[in-house]
């Protein structure tokens, strides 16, 4: 997957108030995000913020997995089973998303 982001894995600080990215264990780390922590849900921010890199990769394969099982699976099979508008939406949702995270929608 061709990015524009800084590329994963991003973790928290030692502090939690920011989150960064480096190659390696050892100095420089650079940060990626700082954290606004005079919330409560402060925290919570920060681990999402850190797993971004790894929600976008799956999002992307679910999204890829979806389309294609809908391309394998009988029109018949689908509509018997009532998947077909759950997996057209969950893969819709899917697609929007990476879009957004991507800068190519709002």
């Amino acid at each position: 997957m061709i990015t524009k982001h800084t590329p994963g894995p991003w973790h928290l600080s030692r502090s939690g108030q920011y989150v960064r990215k480096n190659d390696t264990a050892d100095w420089p780390a650079w940060n990626v995000a700082e954290i606004n922590t005079a919330t409560e849900a402060w925290e919570a921010n920060a681990r999402l913020i850190a797993a971004a890199p790894d929600l976008l990769a799956a999002c992307a394969a679910l999204a890829a997995l979806t389309r294609d099982l809908l391309k394998l699976v009988t029109a018949e099979q689908i509509t018997q089973s009532g998947l077909e508008r759950r997996m057209l939406t969950v893969s819709e949702q899917g697609f929007n998303a990476l879009s957004k995270a991507r800068g190519e929608s709002s």
